[in-house]
Parts: C-alpha cells; structure tokens; sequence
C-alpha cells in the first residue's frame, strides 16, 4: 500500500511540474511590470486611506491630521539635524585639512 501510496504521489508531482513548465510567460503576470500598474496600485492605497479617514468621527480626524503633523515635524527635524550634522563634519574635515596642510606639513620640511 505504502508503495502505491508513493507512485501515486510521484506521478501527481511529475502531472504539476509539467503543468508549470507548460505554461506561457504570458500567462503569469508580474506584480510590478510597468509604470501603469504601480500608478494604479497607489492610487488605490490613496484612495483606501482617504476613504479611511473620510469614516472616521471628526474628533478621530482631528487627531488623526495631529499625528500626522507631529510625525512631519519629526522627520523633518530628523532630516535638519542629518544635513547640519553633516554641514559640521564638512566645515571641521576643512579646519583639520588646512592645519595639516599649513602647520604640519611645512615644519616637516625644514
């Protein structure tokens, strides 16, 4: 029995490799193939979530837009102390390149 139980099995997987080596490029569709379909699917996630907020009670929308405000505020700080952090590095990198380009070096010649 087990070994009927076995051959049994194997022919239905041989039947499915056949089945996907059979089939067509055609007719798999990627989920990202072109720009269309992502605009498509943003614009669905666009409409989902206004759909989403136009059910909710006025107070929830009320908080929902200061959520999100205080989350704008924060990235955008996040992104000004990245770029001053960075403007910083730039100006020390400089300060420390022209000491050891006008102090250092010089006297290593003498």
């Amino acid at each position: 029995m087990n070994r009927q139980n076995n051959q049994n099995w194997e022919r239905k997987l041989q039947e499915l490799e056949a089945e996907i080596y059979t089939q067509t490029p055609e007719s798999v569709k990627p989920l990202w193939n072109d720009e269309s379909d992502s605009q498509e699917i943003r614009q669905n996630t666009v409409g989902r979530v206004l759909s989403w907020f136009e059910s909710l009670h006025p107070k929830a929308k009320v908080a929902t837009i200061a959520i999100a405000a205080v989350g704008i505020l924060f990235i955008l700080q996040t992104i000004v102390k990245l770029v001053t952090a960075l403007i910083g590095l730039a100006i020390f990198g400089t300060v420390l390149y022209l000491v050891y380009k006008f102090l250092i070096v010089p006297q290593s010649y003498k």
